[in-house]
């Protein structure tokens, strides 16, 4: 129905609109939502970000992703690997994938390559990397610190396996496909190939770095611990994940409507050391939101816990 796109176009030219104007006009309460602790903080997103993930298959592995995902993501952190670029990786994959399918049917393989538009692209291409990696040179020669963003830590204790792992997996994949119909394999070979290159470098560049710090007693791994950061906060990091891992242990005994909750009390109480009625009131406004928002309004579906003779609701 032609009439209910353009309405559904307008109204997102409209709301894009209206949400420009409100953020102008509250932009200063809002930035002041920056200097809220981190510990009140984090149990809302904990609560959103696995109703989020449970809402998408409405099974256990989605949360066990979840978890699997936000280590990686930890030690990426860590390793100053970009996180952007799995992410996109994961949600442009398929659809390059298709794209690339669809061109080589109509051009032909790696003939499209020599057209202008792609000549251009690939030169875009180069010059970002040949940019990148001047700047990043040009930065360490004068000392430059990188106070935030995704390469402010560079531990090379995690950095060095996580590099290690992903050359021996880009180099495995692309072995595999190596075998496959040309169609099929076409797109892994031109994705592993250029991945294995960038990995080796990168893990080039590492093996540099822990040679210019040798030199040290103990040797290298001991030199490596002592200066990584992740080591030095590992208990609380590990702690930290054993507390998100406590939340499916409890909603398989309870169920997710009381593990929540839980969670969000016991964290506002014993790591965010915050009063018991400010963590009840804040728990019970959790559980309000399930109940309302995902229960009655989205109908989302429960796990059934082993408990549940004993928990009705």
């Amino acid at each position: 129905d032609l009439y209910l796109t353009f309405s559904l176009i307008w109204a997102l030219v409209f709301a894009n609109i209206l949400g420009a104007a409100l953020l102008m006009v509250w932009a200063n309460q809002l930035a002041r939502a920056t200097f809220i602790r981190g510990h009140l903080v984090v149990p809302c997103v904990v609560l959103f970000v696995f109703m989020g993930a449970w809402m998408s298959g409405n099974q256990w592995g989605d949360w066990g992703t979840l978890l699997t995902f936000g280590v990686l993501g930890y030690l990426l952190k860590q390793a100053g690997i970009s996180r952007p670029a799995l992410i996109l990786g994961f949600i442009l994959g398929p659809i390059m994938e298709n794209a690339l399918f669809i061109t080589n049917q109509a051009y032909g393989s790696w003939l499209w390559l020599l057209r202008p538009v792609s000549l251009v692209i690939l030169v875009v291409i180069v010059a970002i990397l040949v940019g990148s990696a001047w700047f990043g040179r040009r930065r360490r020669k004068t000392q430059e610190s990188v106070e935030a963003g995704e390469d402010a830590t560079n531990d090379l204790l995690v950095s060095l396996p996580l590099l290690v792992l992903l050359l021996a997996g880009f180099l495995y994949a692309t072995w595999q496909a190596s075998g496959w119909y040309i169609d099929a394999a076409f797109f892994p070979i031109a994705i592993g190939l250029p991945a294995i290159l960038l990995t080796a470098a990168a893990l080039l560049k590492e093996t540099q770095a822990v040679r210019r710090e040798e030199g040290g007693e103990g040797g290298v791994l001991a030199m490596l611990v002592a200066q990584s950061p992740t080591a030095s906060e590992f208990p609380e990091s590990l702690r930290f994940f054993a507390w998100l891992g406590a939340i499916l242990l409890v909603s398989e005994l309870v169920g997710q409507r009381v593990a929540l909750p839980l969670f969000v009390l016991l964290y506002l109480r014993f790591w965010g050391s915050c009063s018991w009625r400010f963590s009840l009131i804040y728990a019970a406004a959790g559980l309000v939101l399930l109940e309302v928002m995902f229960d009655q309004v989205v109908h989302v579906v429960w796990h059934t816990p082993m408990l549940a003779e004993w928990i009705k609701f």
